[in-house]
């Protein structure tokens, strides 16, 4: 028996091989059934580590190739951005998140992932009170006369009226403004920066914004950079040829999976798809197009072999599988539009598996649970078993 793993990572800034080498001590370390034998060999589109693995109670014998999709080189460096950019870019984010169909996330949204969405929206208001108390620092400069500017946009009405009441109180505005400033600072801005840029590539990946030189959207690369490893498995041949084939998808890594297996062809009844941490259910609230793609695994003429959905209880991020909607005729005879009636389809995959977390977390772990799916028993020791073996789908 012979199978191949392709781990599509979640988002990170991390060197090429990193997070396969991180799945491979897991299954290591967490398949004490199993005798594992570790080699590694380059392929083409990635490098592959191989575990030859032998069944301590049957002494049967498997061939696991761990393959990895990279795109972390993809995710844009921010530490020489200039605070106005920085500034900006926050307020981008806030207007795609909070204002850009927010009433499709709130009614989508919070059925699927309900803590992310929460937590996305503290996280805009967190990043509201930042920016007001920059702004406030420097109206109160500009009106105690430290900060100078044109003295025609201080006789601007609204300006005006500002700065007399800055100028009356600007001793508390100071204090109260510099006092959130460095709590935000020393505090809560490095893990609010970090969730930022998350959801500042998100919004990226969604839109297909141009990256690089030849602008190629950002969507378009990252899905091609599993279908070369997909293809580079699926077309080896005769002794080399795999059995089974297993795309592990981690967190952001589950729609890139999701992108690149709905037209994969006929090669996608030997694929099962095993999704850790899954985010889409909150990218399918906020983008259609992520519902179109997952539709296509029900409407494709080869369907995937199966689709396991893993999510670790209290993971903000992790939610149901979504299930597509479909368009059914409305009662009254009218169709298009918002007169268009829709339903969700019949189930066709297993539902999630929700696992416990990891013991030995302290306090401070909780807010990394996300991260912590490779050290999770249960679900490593699913890529060890037969496709056989694994969730069913529904009857």
């Amino acid at each position: 028996m012979r199978r191949a793993i392709v781990l599509v990572p979640g988002y990170g800034k991390a060197l090429q091989g990193d997070a396969q080498t991180r799945l491979g001590k897991s299954l290591l370390h967490y398949t004490d059934g199993f005798r594992v034998r570790r080699t590694s060999q380059p392929g083409q589109n990635a490098q592959v580590i191989t575990y030859k693995t032998t069944d301590r109670a049957t002494s049967s014998k498997m061939e696991i190739d761990v393959w990895e999709a990279y795109w972390g080189d993809l995710i844009p460096t921010r530490e020489d951005e200039s605070p106005g950019n920085r500034a900006l870019r926050g307020w981008r984010l806030i207007g795609y998140w909070v204002f850009g169909g927010a009433l499709r996330l709130l009614r989508y949204g919070r059925r699927q992932s309900p803590g992310m969405v929460w937590m996305m929206a503290l996280c805009g208001f967190a990043l509201i009170i930042w920016y007001v108390n920059i702004l406030l620092l420097a109206l109160t400069a500009i009106a105690t006369g430290d900060m100078q500017i044109d003295q025609r946009i201080c006789a601007l009405p609204l300006i005006d009226g500002a700065c007399d009441f800055i100028q009356t109180h600007a001793q508390t505005i100071t204090t109260a403004s510099v006092t959130a400033f460095i709590i935000g600072f020393v505090g809560l801005l490095g893990w609010i920066e970090r969730f930022a840029n998350i959801s500042d590539f998100v919004m990226s990946y969604l839109r297909d914004d141009p990256v690089g030189d030849d602008q190629t959207g950002l969507r378009a690369l990252t899905r091609h950079r599993l279908l070369a490893v997909l293809d580079e498995v699926a077309d080896r041949k005769d002794d080399e040829a795999y059995d089974e084939i297993y795309v592990v998808g981690h967190s952001l890594g589950g729609a890139i999976a999701i992108d690149a297996l709905a037209e994969f062809g006929a090669a996608s009844d030997r694929v099962t798809l095993i999704t850790w941490g899954s985010t889409l259910g909150l990218l399918m609230a906020k983008e259609p197009k992520v519902e179109a793609e997952i539709a296509k695994f029900y409407d494709n003429e080869t369907r995937l072999r199966n689709w396991v959905d893993v999510a670790i209880k209290g993971d903000l991020m992790g939610a149901e599988v979504p299930r597509p909607r479909i368009a059914q005729a409305d009662p009254s005879g009218q169709s298009g539009g918002r007169h268009e009636a829709t339903q969700l389809r019949a189930r066709i995959y297993p539902e999630t598996t929700w696992i416990t977390r990891p013991g030995g977390l302290r306090v401070w772990h909780q807010l990394k649970v996300h991260e912590f799916y490779f050290r999770a028993e249960e679900a490593v020791l699913m890529l060890t078993r037969p496709a056989t073996q694994l969730p069913p789908p529904p009857s």
